[in-house]
């Protein structure tokens, strides 16, 4: 389950931003989180 969400965050945001900073990456992936936790439909 882990490796879909890790392929998610790379390719959904990840690929498509310009990481500069590491700051960046932190703000980005705490955004990619509260998207998939709170928006993201999720199927068992």
């Amino acid at each position: 389950m882990i490796e879909s969400w890790w392929r998610v965050l790379k390719h959904q945001w990840l690929f498509l931003n310009t990481l500069d900073s590491v700051r960046a990456v932190e703000k980005l992936a705490a955004f990619c989180i509260q998207e998939h936790n709170t928006r993201r439909p999720h199927s068992a």
